[in-house]
């Protein structure tokens, strides 16, 4: 980690969870570039399930992310059935971008999974992801047809 963002880490870690949220997005905007990108600071450092929820309503608005680090780095903090609830309200429209959530998407909620529970809700939102997309032609149908 550059030390940039070793500095803000330590910096984030000393205020309580709101501060610290209102700090992050004061600095990452996401409507900015930054916030596109979602600031790397996110993952190291424990929220409280409110500003778990209002990080996750103002960074998810820019999915489909190009790798599953912004989806893992939510997923390093939040429970599979609340990262869920967040990410519905910013699913995409088209199905190549749905189908690119489900590509980088897929593979992390697996890797996070812990509970019956955890596999129930990420069974029943991949299922509902992929029949927005199914015989579309999407370029990832192929490969997003293997994950579970």
């Amino acid at each position: 980690m550059l030390e940039k963002y070793r500095k803000e880490c330590a910096y984030i870690r000393t205020l309580s969870s709101a501060d610290a949220a209102a700090w992050v997005l004061k600095k990452y905007p996401p409507e900015s570039d930054g916030g596109k990108l979602y600031p790397i600071v996110l993952a190291h450092r424990s929220w409280k399930k409110r500003e778990q929820l209002i990080l996750a309503n103002a960074y998810l608005q820019n999915i489909p992310f190009a790798s599953s680090r912004g989806y893992e780095d939510f997923l390093s903090f939040m429970s599979i059935p609340a990262f869920i609830r967040a990410i519905k309200d910013h699913l995409p429209d088209t199905p190549k971008d749905i189908g690119l959530l489900l590509y980088y998407l897929g593979p992390a909620l697996r890797k996070y999974q812990r509970t019956p529970n955890d596999e129930c809700a990420i069974t029943e939102f991949i299922h509902d992801l992929k029949s927005r997309i199914q015989g579309k032609g999407i370029p990832y149908e192929d490969a997003i047809r293997f994950i579970r």
